[in-house]
């Protein structure tokens, strides 16, 4: 996907028309940004996940020293 853009976006560059080039790069730019909230959906809650799982292994580790502690 990127790898077309780019691709697309060389080419807009090198034909030098500033008419298609300024049409080109909201073109682009409005697909880079779709593509961009698209993977950021997907991602936030993979991440988010991964986040809490952290925490309730940290929490847990805390919670198994603790009831070693004093005997």
């Amino acid at each position: 996907m990127m790898q077309g853009l780019l691709d697309e976006l060389r080419r807009v560059l090198d034909a030098g028309d500033p008419a298609s080039l300024l049409a080109g790069v909201d073109r682009l730019t409005t697909a880079v940004l779709a593509h961009l909230d698209h993977e950021e959906e997907k991602l936030v809650p993979l991440l988010d996940a991964v986040e809490l799982q952290g925490r309730a292994l940290r929490a847990g580790r805390a919670r198994g020293s603790a009831g070693g502690r004093g005997r």
